[in-house]
């Protein structure tokens, strides 16, 4: 849902399941009742300019342990408040100390992996929410 309305990208249902990676859990030292879930996914994006290319054509799918992917026409990618979508052609460029601390951890194992790697993790953020940007403890288990 958030992917469609934020960046207007649209992928079936059925592919977005496939795509599920895991579940991230944060807690934060000094907000001992509140803890944030995510749920990830991955689905590789083949860009196309192709006027045929649409979110509904699979390229693959995760019967041979690869990652779904689907084409998209990038034109049709928009940024909003929240986000601005930015294309890496490597994910080693990719701004990581631009972002919260906890990406650099979990969002390159997914990237790194050409299987659909599966894992659950658990960050425990310091006193100071995202101005000190600074993780206690984690906890990764890969399935």
């Amino acid at each position: 849902r958030e992917l469609a309305e934020e960046a207007n990208i649209n992928i079936p249902l059925d592919i977005m399941n496939e795509g599920a990676v895991g579940t991230l859990r944060f807690t934060f030292d000094d907000k001992k009742e509140k803890q944030m879930v995510v749920n990830l996914y991955r689905v590789d994006l083949v860009c196309e300019k192709d006027s045929q290319c649409d979110s509904s054509r699979v390229i693959r799918d995760d019967e041979d342990g690869m990652l779904p992917a689907v084409c998209i026409n990038p034109s049709i990618v928009r940024a909003c408040d929240e986000m601005e979508p930015q294309w890496f052609d490597n994910w080693d460029d990719i701004p990581l100390n631009n972002m919260f601390a906890d990406d650099s951890i979990w969002l390159t194992k997914i990237l790194s992996s050409d299987r659909h790697l599966r894992f659950d993790g658990w960050f425990h953020f310091c006193p100071g929410g995202t101005e000190i940007n600074s993780i206690m403890h984690h906890h990764l288990v890969f399935k």
